[in-house]
């Protein structure tokens, strides 16, 4: 079972870029983590970008974000390609000195290092229908590879060590030829009264031509052993999701399922990163892997209920093209 999840990790891992790619491209693998029950993660993110019809000027990006009690410490480093190792037939991406593959990352960026191995017992879940991942639309496209993924290792940050001893979360792979126009993005992986339920969900506007769509909500929910996708082209119309600095409310319903939720943090909850977009204009956005969630579920068929929440284990980010006005100061 454990080499079957493996290659199933390892094929939705597999890189997406092409040096071809004129149209532009960009591509991220990131592994985040929450401490059990403080309000402590990790985030770590490794990228490449490609400029729309501008293939020489493509670079590779590290990051890495730590979250820890109210104190937030970011650190980014750009590479040409040339430093990179890039695969696209296996998981083993190598920027510079760091590489991330399949159960392990180690890598470095100024005094923030990291050497941590995760394991993962679930196969990959998709947030996105799965014939979506084959078509020009929408231009950007999620995977969580390896949902579940238990760290271990350790961070250094100066002189701070950081000991990861079975802290829960998740390693996933996004791409696409240009960034969502706007979106809240969030995680949860292990709520405090289930830790094996998973939940994920986006609300977005995307560009069709030079038109912006309305806001379109897809969610996805790991509960009782079973996925539950609210993310088919009904639930498009169905879905509401509504955010703003710094709330965010959502519902959807399927066959089976009813569900309701909040995610919130507080302002300095969140860090702000500056994102190269590949029409050569930037995005921002405001990253907080220390939020809350409160998720109601109603069973249809039985009418029960059941309501979970975590207060700091929940990912929330927001896309934006305002750089100022949220008043989260852009770090990179």
């Amino acid at each position: 079972m454990h080499s079957k999840l493996k290659r199933a990790a390892a094929k939705a891992n597999f890189l997406r870029y092409r040096k071809a790619h004129n149209r532009g491209h960009y591509e991220s693998y990131f592994i985040r983590a929450n401490h059990p029950n403080k309000a402590t993660a990790f985030w770590i993110r490794y990228t490449l970008f490609v400029p729309r019809q501008k293939t020489q000027n493509a670079i590779a990006e590290l990051w890495a974000v730590y979250f820890e009690n109210g104190t937030i410490t970011p650190v980014k480093q750009e590479y040409n390609l040339s430093d990179c190792v890039l695969n696209t037939s296996n998981f083993n991406i190598k920027i510079g000195a760091s590489h991330l593959r399949a159960f392990e990352a180690k890598g470095s960026i100024e005094q923030f290092s990291w050497d941590l191995t995760y394991e993962n017992l679930h196969p990959p879940i998709f947030l996105l229908p799965l014939a979506m991942y084959d078509l020009p639309f929408p231009k950007a496209k999620s995977i969580i590879s390896q949902p579940f993924a238990s760290f271990g290792g350790h961070l250094k940050i100066g002189d701070q060590t950081v000991v990861i001893d079975n802290w829960l979360g998740s390693q996933n792979h996004n791409w696409g030829t240009e960034h969502t126009n706007r979106y809240a993005w969030g995680q949860v992986v292990g709520f405090e009264q289930d830790n094996r339920c998973l939940l994920e969900l986006i609300t977005a506007s995307v560009n069709i031509a030079k038109w912006s769509s309305p806001f379109i909500t897809l969610i996805v929910l790991y509960y009782n052993d079973k996925i539950q996708y609210f993310h088919q082209f009904k639930n498009w119309i169905q879905n509401k999701g509504k955010y703003a600095y710094f709330t965010w409310t959502f519902e959807a319903k399927n066959s089976n399922l009813e569900i309701k939720g909040t995610i919130q943090a507080e302002q300095t909850d969140f860090v702000g990163l500056r994102y190269y977009n590949t029409d050569g204009t930037d995005k921002f956005c405001l990253n907080s892997k220390v939020a809350s969630c409160t998720l109601n579920i109603r069973e249809l068929k039985t009418g029960k209920t059941r309501t979970l929440s975590t207060v700091n284990r929940c990912a929330f980010e927001i896309l934006t093209d305002e750089e100022i006005a949220h008043g989260v100061p852009i770090h990179f």
